[in-house]
């Protein structure tokens, strides 16, 4: 009798689990959503994430609007740690790249991907090294020849993915960059180029597309297969290059909030990556749409900081 006892108490407490789980889904959300986005307005994250998000309302996907919020700020911290110390309910989330690792390695926090809980990955976004046409330097080749003999410099975000990816490749290459700080996104970097202050950089494809009319150009893309909006861009693995970078769109949660309601957030965001309402605004940008869950995202972070921890002595 009390064996038997025991086993009901079991299955009721499991029932109750299962339909507390059940209701954290159901009724979730019965409130607005806060999106944090640790840039200010206008930056790339910040448009990427808005298009996102007019795509989910316009197709009806969640029953509660958004609250946007920009808290830019040490290259991106303000605001992931403002995520970092939420209540981990599902209504506050927050919306970064691969500066969840970054921040980590080069010691601006003390906290990685690793304290989040992850939600998706809705964008990818092929990087590449671009130069000025008035440069002279027609391919990659000539770029790493050109390192060998004297000084190229890179206008880069100390820290940041603008640094980080072109050291990988000089050290595949064995040459040196020179690094100047210039902050910011792909306009400022293609501002660097334009007006010949540096001889190269890290430049997103839609970057590429939006400056190639001011003479900016690509010697490469760091994938695996060429690009349909840079079709005459060689790619890294081409060139005989292992490395490799795509910058991703990844939006997460405060640890410890219920996996029904990460399920929830997941399944909107997947819905919306395959929406043509989304797809129509996202298609002047070349980014690819592509989502990704939760334990892959994590595993292509884990890889990344693996690689960002085996070169951090030099990012300093």
């Amino acid at each position: 009798m009390r064996l038997n006892s025991f086993f009901r108490n079991v299955v009721a407490g499991a029932v109750v689990s299962l339909a507390a789980f059940s209701a954290q889904a159901a009724d979730f959300p019965s409130k607005p959503i806060t999106l944090i986005i640790p840039q200010p307005t206008g930056g790339g994250t910040d448009i990427i994430s808005r298009a996102m998000l007019a795509g989910i309302e316009a197709d009806g996907l969640v029953p509660q609007s958004f609250i946007i919020l920009n808290k830019q700020g040490a290259g991106g911290s303000v605001g992931t740690r403002a995520v970092l110390n939420a209540e981990p309910d599902g209504y506050t989330i927050g919306v970064w790249h691969s500066g969840l690792v970054f921040g980590k390695a080069m010691d601006v926090v003390d906290y990685d991907h690793t304290a989040f809980d992850m939600i998706g990955q809705t964008v990818e976004v092929p990087m590449s090294i671009a130069v000025h046409e008035r440069s002279g330097i027609d391919s990659l080749e000539m770029l790493i020849n050109k390192a060998r003999s004297g000084p190229v410099t890179f206008a880069t975000n100390f820290g940041a993915s603008p640094h980080i990816v072109p050291l990988l490749l000089a050290n595949e290459a064995g040459v040196e960059f020179r690094f100047v700080q210039t902050k910011g996104g792909d306009g400022k970097r293609a501002a660097q180029l334009i007006g010949g202050h540096t001889d190269a950089a890290l430049i997103s494809v839609s970057g590429l597309v939006r400056f190639q009319e001011k003479g900016v150009k690509g010697l490469v893309i760091f994938s695996d297969e060429r690009h349909s909006k840079a079709q005459d861009v060689p790619t890294s693995a081409e060139l005989g290059y292992k490395t490799v970078f795509t910058e991703r769109i990844v939006f997460f949660a405060p640890k410890g909030t219920p996996q029904a309601r990460l399920d929830k957030l997941a399944e909107m965001f997947a819905a919306t990556v395959k929406s043509e309402t989304t797809q129509s605004k996202m298609a002047k940008f070349g980014f690819n749409l592509e989502f990704k869950g939760q334990q892959t995202v994590t595993s292509i972070l884990d890889d990344l900081n693996a690689n960002v921890t085996a070169v951090k002595d030099q990012l300093k």
